[in-house]
This record gives C-alpha cells, structure tokens and sequence, in this order.
C-alpha cells in the first residue's frame, strides 16, 4: 500500500548487533532495511554490513546514536559508593525458536552459575547482578538467581530498567556477549569487562583484536578464565581506572566505527535535515 501511494518508509537501527556479532547473518531477512526505503544507522560498519544483505531494500544513512544514551543526560540523584555491576545478558529462548549459538537454555543458565560461584563470591567486593530484562518463561526458579540471593557480597538486581538509569552509581561494568548492552557499556566511559563466549553470541574474529585494545577482554574458554578474571576484579579501582585510561584511543577508534560514528553531531537534526533536504516528506492534502 505504501508503494502504491509512494510513501516512503524511513527507519531506525534497532541497536549495536549486526557490526560485532558472528552470528548476526542469522536474523538477515529481519533487518529493517529489508522493508524501509530508508534506514538510519549508528555507524560506519552497520551501513556497510546492511547494504551487503541479499534482502537489502532501502539504503542506509549514518547518523550516530541518540544522545539520550549517554549516561551524561540520565538523571541519578544517587550520592553512594559505586559498585561493581555484572550486567547479565543471558536470555532464555524456550519454545520460541530464538538462535544466537549452539548452546540450550540450560547450558546457558550453568554457564553463568560457574561464573558466579568460581569467581563473583570469590571477589573481595560487592558485585550488583544485573538481570536481562526478560520475561520469566519457565515455571521454576533461576538457579543463577537463587544462587545470587545466597551470597554475602552479590546484590541481586531483578529490574527490566534499562541498564543506562544506573551508570552513576558503577564503577565497573562486567558483561558478556556480542550485543547492543555492549556498546551501551562502552558508551558509559565507565571500565568495562567483556566476558567472550565461542558458543554463543560471539565476536566476529576480525574485530576481537581491536576490542582487546579498547576494554578488558577475557575469553571463557580459555583456561584459566576463572582466575584471571578474579585476579583482575581484586585489582583497586585506581589500578583498573589507569589501565583502562590507555585504552582511550583505541576504544575511540573502535566506537567510531562500530558503535558511533559522526559523534559531534546531534543523530536526530542529521536524521531530520536529511529528510527534509532529500523532500522524503509527502505532502498530505486535507478535504
């Protein structure tokens, strides 16, 4: 119907996924360039990786990302000690045919109970477990969850707020897999540990290098995984602070190609400039 009436349709990158993700080809056919005439992207790499798919429609316009994504625009009147967040990104796919990696929701949820017990209880500091912000689709307790609840020094953080609503109150961020919470982590200009699974939601190869370079990058299969990632947690927030501050070229470097590119400049006035100057508009005549 819109062809028909030669409407155009313009769209927006749902978030940061198809630019780092191995296994983003996956979900191809739903990207919203397969149906829009016009779709505005984050970044250099998203338009060049829309544009290359086989279902590719529209064309795609870099703009950057939205500056109310910046945790310098949220309003925190929180004036505690900051906390070290462990930011969950595990998402159960039950019956509804979700792909993402090789492994079962129970895989998964063991997964991060070894991470818990081997190293999070073992960290001399507070830790806030940040769940995904998912609906419950199993009948029985989380045994992530309820393991959580048992220990002295983990906080569990069961909320479907936004993770952007408590950057003020961070001092680090740990979180996994090659998703958008990734990008918004980086964005935040807080540390931030990247936990890399090989089964599951994995880099892209070409792009792990780069991002050793830009935060903390651990490998859970490597292995001695567990170790090295409490050895890192009980380094003093000074210590971690210095390390990731030599990382602040590279990890510019990296988040204007794969995360935000044209960053001086406000996505919504490019966004709305280049529809008005390409007349995308249709003028609609009132009876």
């Amino acid at each position: 119907k819109l062809n028909k009436k030669k409407i155009k349709l313009v769209s927006t990158q749902h978030g940061v996924n198809r630019e780092i993700n191995y296994t983003c080809d996956e979900g191809m056919s739903t990207w919203e360039n397969g149906v829009c005439d016009l779709l505005f992207v984050n970044n250099k790499e998203s338009k060049i990786v829309s544009e290359k798919s086989p279902f590719s429609k529209g064309t795609c316009k870099v703009i950057g990302t939205a500056e109310q994504l910046s945790s310098k625009k949220r309003i925190d009147l929180f004036l505690g000690k900051k906390k070290i967040f462990y930011v969950s990104t595990r998402i159960s796919a039950a019956n509804r045919m979700m792909l993402g990696g090789h492994l079962a929701d129970y895989q998964k949820a063991l997964q991060e109970l070894k991470l818990v017990t081997n190293v999070f209880k073992k960290v001399s500091k507070k830790i806030v477990f940040k769940t995904y912000p998912a609906i419950p689709l199993y009948v029985e307790k989380d045994p992530v969850f309820e393991e959580v609840n048992k220990s002295k020094n983990l906080e569990l953080l069961a909320t479907s707020k936004d993770i952007q609503y408590y950057f003020k109150r961070m001092s680090l961020i740990i979180t996994s897999r090659a998703t958008s919470t990734l990008s918004w982590c980086i964005l935040s200009n807080i540390p931030v540990v990247f936990i890399n699974y090989i089964d599951q939601s994995m880099l892209k190869k070409e792009i792990i290098t780069k991002l050793k370079k830009s935060l903390f990058f651990f490998n859970y299969s490597d292995r001695n995984f567990f170790s090295m990632l409490k050895r890192f947690l009980e380094k003093s927030s000074d210590e971690i602070y210095k390390e990731w501050k030599k990382k602040e070229v590279q990890r510019k470097i990296f988040i204007e190609q794969y995360i935000s590119s044209s960053q001086k400049k406000k996505s919504g006035e490019v966004a709305s400039n280049y529809i008005i100057k390409n007349e995308l508009f249709k003028k609609i005549k009132i009876k």
